[in-house]
């Protein structure tokens, strides 16, 4: 069973990098964030599809932002609970 702590810190690395993010980067991210807490809110598991597409966002994201420590982390907060997500 994958650990719900991990969104949830995946979620607050979100929201700090958001502090230096403005306009449509704000916003995607924003909507990250929500997914997540809203995952973890629910008691739900996230699939592998959403995670990946999650994943390609932030990796989207970090490559248009000048520090993107904080997506990194996120985006591996996400591919550790990922490893212990069911199927493939």
């Amino acid at each position: 069973m994958p650990d719900p702590d991990l969104l949830t810190a995946a979620r607050d690395s979100i929201e700090t990098a958001r502090e230096r993010t403005d306009g449509e980067l704000d916003d995607r991210l924003a909507s990250i964030a929500d997914r997540l807490e809203s995952a973890v809110d629910a008691g739900r598991t996230l699939d592998h599809g959403t995670l990946a597409r999650l994943q390609n966002a932030l990796s989207e994201i970090e490559a248009e932002i000048d520090d993107g420590d904080e997506i990194a982390t996120a985006r591996d907060r996400l591919s550790t609970y990922r490893e212990d997500v069911a199927g493939v």
